[in-house]
């Protein structure tokens, strides 16, 4: 909740309960509305795209794309909604192999 941490990560083996954890976490952000302009939740497979991930947090933070755009273009529409918003958090559930 503290303004000088912008990123937090978590990490570990398969089936100690990040995930489970996070849940908790994004159930309990979304409560406190107050806190938070918006809270995203998107789940990460190692096969997913850059466009399908841009794509799906467009669609949880109200961003159209046409359909034409490249990925620096909707990568920039994506930042400039963003820094509309005061406070937010994105929540990356990340599955599969280990990421760099």
């Amino acid at each position: 909740m503290d303004d000088e941490v912008p990123k937090l990560g978590l990490w570990g083996m398969g089936g100690v309960g990040k995930t489970s954890i996070m849940k908790v976490i994004n159930n309990q952000l979304l409560k406190e509305t107050g806190n938070f302009d918006i809270v995203v939740w998107i789940i990460v497979s190692k096969e997913m795209s850059i466009a399908k991930l841009q794509k799906d947090i467009a669609s949880k933070i109200g961003v159209d794309f046409s359909g034409d755009e490249d990925e620096i273009t909707r990568a920039g529409m994506l930042y400039e909604t963003l820094l509309q918003k005061s406070r937010f958090v994105m929540i990356l559930a990340i599955y599969g192999e280990s990421f760099p």
